[in-house]
């Protein structure tokens, strides 16, 4: 191949995936790590400076004699890139804020799910009138979605469509490969394969190096780069329509791509053995991090034996008040953005989502928990979710509230001991009232002596 073929495929085999880099260290219970933060860090800046070759690619290839002109036109491809990152800037700091404050504001969960499909398409219809790629435009919608109040929210909603939408990815990704030609070139592809993981694990490694990541984590960071990523998988037909490459070297990265993203689990697990062999080289020999530290996969790292308040009416509120005089932590869950909002400016830990979804529970970190408490009175949450959480926790203590007898009874069938009926309390409440009026004192409602 010419040598702007050359470069544009060399960029293209040089992107890590971001998914399977998340996904692995997830796995591997690594998610706060230095290594995890180093690895997703670096392929995500790796998609981002995919939008600017992007724009870049037809520039290049639609070259003309005139070197003025040819700088000139890639000028342009740039400025094109720029406004978009300043436009999609600009919408994310200013417009997201409102529109999704004033959807959350509304308590519609299908509403909120709807604005967020919105925001993305809009901002990757933009991406495609600037002439760059759809699928690069919703990925830069997410970035300035993820910064906002709503991150956690907006996560619980999409994660069982992005599961969803990666599988049908990675079985389009398989369906692109010629079988045959593989298998005729397998020769060709596995020695090309062992060269572009080789190459790209010593240049993380040696990024690693100097980012000063101890060498444990360094090592675990670069064989999750080490894979060509699905952005690859974008670029390639983008390419092929600008000017297209030979069909071999088409399906040498195709297959290049799937087999290294398939084997980095067994890549990471395989480096997660040979660790104490591999620290020994020199200039790995850094301080070193335990593989096996378990940690949260939001900034609620780190917390144990906590209380987590669904709610926070007047009964969460005081309730958190309480507990904060006794020096135990809180994770507050909401869904009133503004309530959220406020907690958040003042020091407190709490996001905006429902406990009712799986991943809502792990960023609350029920399995660290020693209280969960339903402060709102009504018993659906706490019947749906009672089996996952004791699940997850057994020795959490639950307590949940009803209005009515029948709640209550409901709960307690479930196996939730701890329910507080709102009607019995009241009544009560009211029965104690009525005694002081009429100075009624009962033996039972003096006041106790002892100390």
């Amino acid at each position: 191949m010419d040598m702007s073929h050359s470069l544009t495929v060399g960029a293209i085999m040089g992107l890590s995936s971001t998914a399977v880099a998340l996904k692995s260290f997830q796995e591997f219970g690594l998610s706060g790590t230095s290594g995890a933060k180093m690895a997703v860090g670096i392929a995500l800046f790796q998609d981002i400076a995919a939008i600017m070759l992007v724009a870049i690619m037809p520039q290049i290839f639609t070259a003309t004699p005139d070197s003025w002109e040819t700088a000139l036109n890639i000028g342009m491809a740039v400025l094109r890139g720029l406004v978009f990152l300043g436009a999609a800037w600009l919408i994310g700091r200013y417009l997201l804020p409102r529109i999704m404050l004033a959807v959350a504001r509304t308590k519609s969960r299908e509403l909120f799910t709807l604005m967020v499909f919105a925001i993305c398409s809009g901002i990757a219809m933009l991406a495609s009138l600037l002439g760059l790629s759809i699928a690069l435009g919703a990925f830069t919608a997410g970035l300035f979605v993820s910064s906002s109040y709503y991150s956690h929210r907006v996560l619980s909603e999409v994660l069982p469509f992005k599961d969803l939408f990666l599988t049908i990815f990675f079985v389009s990704a398989g369906l692109l490969i010629d079988i045959d030609g593989l298998w005729e070139h397998i020769g060709q592809v596995a020695t090309f394969a062992s060269f572009v993981l080789a190459i790209k694990f010593v240049a993380c490694l040696t990024a690693a190096s100097f980012l000063k990541i101890p060498g444990r984590m360094g090592i675990m960071a670069s064989t999750a780069l080490t894979n060509v990523g699905e952005f690859s998988l974008v670029l390639i037909p983008f390419m092929q329509e600008i000017s297209p490459i030979p069909a071999l070297v088409t399906t040498n990265v195709y297959a290049i791509a799937a087999v290294s993203m398939g084997m980095t689990p067994l890549l990471m697990k395989a480096a997660r053995k040979l660790t104490p062999l591999l620290v020994r080289i020199p200039g790995l020999k850094t301080k070193r991090e335990r593989l096996n530290v378990e940690t949260l996969i939001t900034r609620m790292e780190g917390i144990r034996d906590h209380a987590i308040i669904c709610g926070y009416g007047p009964v969460g509120r005081r309730l958190h008040e309480s507990l904060s005089q006794y020096g135990i932590p809180c994770i507050i869950i909401d869904l009133n953005a503004d309530t959220v909002k406020s907690l958040l400016n003042g020091g407190h830990l709490a996001f905006l989502g429902d406990i009712q979804h799986q991943i809502t529970m792990d960023l609350a970190g029920v399995r660290t928990a020693r209280l969960i408490a339903f402060t709102f009175p009504d018993p659906s949450p706490a019947l749906s979710t009672y089996m996952q959480i004791k699940g997850a926790n057994a020795d959490i203590t639950v307590i949940a509230r009803a209005k009515f007898r029948s709640e209550v009874a409901s709960l307690h069938h479930a196996g939730i001991a701890n329910v507080i009926h709102d009607e019995m309390e009241t009544g009560a409440a009211a029965v104690r009232l009525a005694k002081q009026s009429f100075d009624i004192i009962e033996p039972s409602d003096a006041p106790s002596l002892s100390h």
